[in-house]
């Protein structure tokens, strides 16, 4: 575990803070800045249909890192590098309880191997890398939680009489809600699967017990539903409306279906890189060969009486297109990744028990087949590497990172005097295609953080005279092109702050840090 732990560190770190750009994370993680700053102890997240759990686990990270705009992507980094090895265990749990060769422990071997190659799926994973662990979402927790779960309910069968296994996912089920709502599409298969299993748990306090620490875990928002009206359900209500108006969105459940299991194919097989077209996904031998491994696993596990992955996946897949259209975009693949560590884990399970059959069907071969297995799934643990350093690549050729407007709050920060203003172009937010992100949101998101108050503007020579007319300096985020045209009034003298020339970029003028003087007409 410490070293798949190491792997997952050390393919997760590059460009933690670069790639990709902030998104909307800013604002969870901004609500949880007031928990520091403010004293506040809120119940929900920005968003009231999230659970506040996270926004106190990145306030600690604040806290610890003396306000550190950058602490938050650290914390789904470590979130990520956890769940890599409790996928681990996960697929050690299941090669023991159902193994290939027979009874659980005949063979640990055969457990080992599915758990490492699971875990090392899981650390190679490009969805996973870019975006549950680089991301400050609180949807980028939910995997931890639904993977330790899963794992606790295969312990669970072991035996009907076991007391803590059921209630302790119940708890973890609990946390995992309060990260997002989807978890709540698991919940019947989850609960399908303990009762398909032995129906006379029922008689035992485990499952009850199991519902009241859920409930427990997600006491902080029920409370709060039950002081605002149930604002939680409106407020999820209204945001499904806008993802149901947005122009990615599917226009109905069977079009939805189609583009979640495009997307969850991607997922599977760490395509994170950018395609001319989807049959470019649907022809990727690494998506294939997951994809199919992930189904033969998931019925061979239920052939053996293991329900918990093929129902909760199941439960997983049926409900969740109802509930959202978007699947469009890589960075909607963190919706799909509750199941993510789930489905790898099953794939290697069923490479597994593929290789075992070929040993027993030829003695002769020895070791052989598991050799052979164990290639197999490092050849699909290296495959998503080369997507993921395509994915990087284009992500710097575009400019498609945080590394510009990092440079600029850390030069405006180093220049800036106590009472000097900063005025920012607008216009540096233009979005590149097929992102849906811009710079001005990471720039506010640091700007705050550095408590540097700021104005956005659209710059004009009356505007920057403006601004001068209340302070003698300000310090301006602009373009050349405007720089140059503001220097050329009598009452503004312009001074750059960067000593490199101006350069014009593919797209817009490069923006550098000025200071605005006030001068005698």
């Amino acid at each position: 575990m410490g070293v798949l732990a190491l792997l997952a560190l050390a393919i997760r770190l590059p460009y933690l803070w670069l790639v990709p750009r902030f998104t909307d994370e800013t604002l969870e993680v901004l609500h949880s800045l007031a928990i520091v700053r403010d004293g506040t102890r809120p119940l929900t997240n920005y968003d009231s249909y999230y659970g506040a759990l996270y926004n106190y686990l990145v306030a600690f990270a604040l806290a610890v890192s003396g306000e550190s705009a950058l602490a938050p992507r650290v914390v789904v980094l470590v979130t990520g590098v956890a769940t890599v090895a409790v996928t681990y265990l996960l697929g050690l749990e299941l090669a023991r309880r159902l193994g290939p060769s027979g009874p659980a422990g005949r063979s640990p071997l055969h457990a080992r191997l599915v758990g490492l190659l699971a875990a090392a799926l899981l650390a190679t994973n490009g969805p996973h890398v870019v975006v549950n662990s680089h991301i400050a979402w609180s949807n980028c927790l939910t995997p931890l939680f639904t993977t330790l779960a899963c794992y606790v309910l295969v312990r669970a069968g072991r035996s009907i009489k076991s007391r803590w296994p059921l209630p302790l996912a119940g708890l973890l089920l609990g946390l995992a809600l309060q990260t997002h709502p989807l978890v709540v599409t698991l919940l019947p298969g989850i609960a399908a699967a303990v009762l398909l299993k032995n129906w006379r748990v029922l008689r035992l306090p485990g499952p009850w017990l199991a519902c009241l620490l859920l409930l427990a875990a997600y006491a902080n928002v029920l409370v709060y539903n039950a002081e605002h009206g149930f604002d939680s359900l409106w407020s999820a209500q209204r945001i499904q409306a806008e993802y149901a108006q947005d122009q990615q969105a599917a226009t109905g459940y069977g079009e939805t279906v189609g583009s979640m299991l495009v997307l969850l194919g991607r997922v599977l097989g760490g395509a994170v890189d950018q395609r001319e077209s989807v049959a470019a996904y649907l022809v990727d031998p690494g998506v294939l060969l997951v994809v199919g491994l992930s189904l033969a696993g998931l019925v061979l596990l239920a052939a053996r009486r293991e329900f918990v992955p093929l129902l909760a996946c199941l439960s997983f897949l049926l409900i969740l297109p109802a509930a959202n259209a978007k699947f469009q975009t890589l960075l909607t693949a963190r919706y799909l990744m509750p199941v993510g560590p789930l489905l790898l884990t099953c794939a290697c399970y069923a490479l597994v028990w593929l290789a075992e059959r070929a040993r027993r069907l030829r003695p002769d071969f020895q070791r052989r087949p598991l050799l052979a297995a164990l290639m197999i799934g490092l050849m699909l643990t290296a495959l998503p590497l080369a997507s993921l350093d395509r994915y990087y690549r284009r992500a710097f050729e575009r400019s498609d990172t945080n590394e510009r407007i990092l440079k600029l709050v850390g030069e405006v920060q180093a220049a800036r005097a106590p009472t000097e203003m900063l005025l920012v172009d607008d216009s540096i937010g233009a979005e590149l295609p097929d992102t849906g992100v811009t710079e001005v949101r990471g720039l506010e998101y640091l700007l705050t953080f550095g408590e540097v108050p700021y104005r956005m503007v659209k710059p004009s020579p009356g505007r920057l005279q403006d601004a001068l007319d209340t302070q003698p300096t300000v310090l301006a985020i602009l373009n050349a092109r405007d720089a140059a045209t503001a220097a050329a009034r009598v009452r503004v003298r312009v001074e750059p702050l960067d000593p490199r020339p101006a350069v014009e970029t593919g797209r817009m003028f490069d923006f550098r840090l000025y200071r605005l003087h006030r001068t005698r007409a």
